[in-house]
């Protein structure tokens, strides 16, 4: 079945920006009915704006349409709370109980995004038989597990984003039916695994200084945590080393030969992993002073000086690197 723009759209936006329909609502799931839930109680009992009256004649249900005593319509328990990896598709449950047939049903999928609580969009919607698109990032990602209509308004997403994580709200009608709860609420949260971390050395690299060796990585959900170890035969950091795994870092004080050598970061989170090198030398100067040999025992006088010579301690190694 192709979908279509929705005709409740400009509805749905004037209910939930209307303080005149807002009301007083608590938060958390009890509360979470919201305006979505104010409107449908009025349509449902015939209770009816001017505006209302100009904006989605076909919404309205009187109560001279169907008797005043009607069964009660109950939408299952969520699971609360859905994981997924990015790029992987998410279905969100959501099913009802009904006395009554299903030809009036109507479903609406809201969310409001992690990324701005304050806009609240519509994913998709069924009324009359036919389904509609949402808000345009959910084009041709969204759609009803099952044949409409049924009790199961399951919705999957595919191709999941971070910018979809939020709390997606189920609300569905089918007249006669109402009263009870016609919500359903239920969390979704993209994972990310983190990026490729990137490694620096902060501090000097002369012996006997204090040295940070860095660690960051500018993706991952949930947040990283970082783990440093020295790519030698023990694997472990030198004695004098500290290390903070939620920052990064790794703290090396008065360093020596013995600090010298190839250090590996690990950054990791829920589902996946990855990984920098970083190659520490510690460097040493030190200062010869040469004397001049006696012109008597035949070899050429040399003017005193003092001359600055650098090495390199290398895996325990002296190694001279040419001024």
């Amino acid at each position: 079945m192709t979908s279509q723009r929705s005709p409740l759209a400009p509805l749905l936006l004037l209910s939930l920006h209307d303080p005149e329909r807002r009301g007083q609502h608590t938060s958390g799931p009890a509360g979470g009915r919201g305006v979505i839930q104010d409107m449908y109680s009025q349509l449902a009992v015939g209770k009816k704006t001017e505006r209302d009256r100009h904006v989605g004649r076909s919404l309205y249900w009187g109560p001279s349409c169907y008797p005043s005593v009607a069964a009660s319509l109950e939408v299952s328990e969520s699971p609360g709370s859905i994981q997924v990896a990015r790029g992987q598709p998410a279905v969100l449950p959501c099913t009802f109980t009904t006395s009554a047939a299903l030809i009036n049903l109507n479903v609406i999928w809201m969310v409001t995004p992690l990324s701005n609580a304050n806009q609240p969009e519509q994913v998709i919607l069924y009324q009359g038989g036919q389904m509609f698109d949402g808000a345009p990032r959910f084009h041709g990602r969204v759609g009803f597990t099952g044949t409409m209509p049924a009790t199961n308004v399951s919705i999957f997403i595919n191709n999941t984003q971070l910018s979809d994580t939020g709390t997606y709200q189920c609300l569905v009608n089918n007249l006669p039916d109402i009263g009870g709860r016609n919500i359903g609420v239920t969390g979704l949260t993209v994972l990310v695994p983190p990026s490729a971390p990137h490694c620096q050395i902060q501090g000097s690299q002369d012996i006997g200084s204090d040295v940070i060796l860095l660690c960051s990585s500018e993706e991952g959900i949930p947040r990283p945590t970082y783990l440093w170890e020295k790519l030698d035969n023990t694997l472990k950091l030198p004695p004098t080393a500290t290390q903070d795994q939620v920052q990064g870092t790794v703290t090396i004080r008065n360093i020596s030969a013995l600090s010298s050598g190839l250090y590996q970061c690990v950054a990791s989170n829920a589902i996946g992993t990855s990984t920098c090198l970083l190659d520490l030398q510690v460097i040493s100067r030190a200062f010869f002073y040469w004397r001049s040999k006696n012109k008597e025992e035949e070899e050429e006088e040399i003017p005193n000086e003092i001359s600055f010579i650098h090495w390199i301690m290398k895996e325990g190694k002296v190694q001279h690197v040419p001024n």
